[in-house]
């Protein structure tokens, strides 16, 4: 469980409570990236993904965090 916990996870075509919701149990919020898969990706997908992660109010997930302060501090960038 610890080397579980020290990945990395991101939202790439998979935002919402049913598909956040394990790795919101197995790691810290601050390793929950977004994620877009573009350009593989189509555009349409990526708004829907987006918007879907919008919406989602799952506790332990830490929406601005993912968005951008997460990679940030992994990064070592400003947030």
């Amino acid at each position: 469980m610890a080397a579980l916990r020290s990945f990395y996870f991101d939202t790439a075509l998979s935002a919402g409570d049913s598909t956040l919701s394990a790795p919101v149990k197995v790691t810290d919020p601050s390793h929950i990236l977004f994620g877009s898969d573009f350009p593989f990706a189509p555009a349409s997908a990526i708004r829907y993904f987006g918007e879907v992660l919008d919406e989602t109010a799952l506790p332990g997930f830490d929406r601005a965090g993912a968005y951008r302060g997460n990679a940030a501090k992994l990064l070592k960038r400003p947030p």
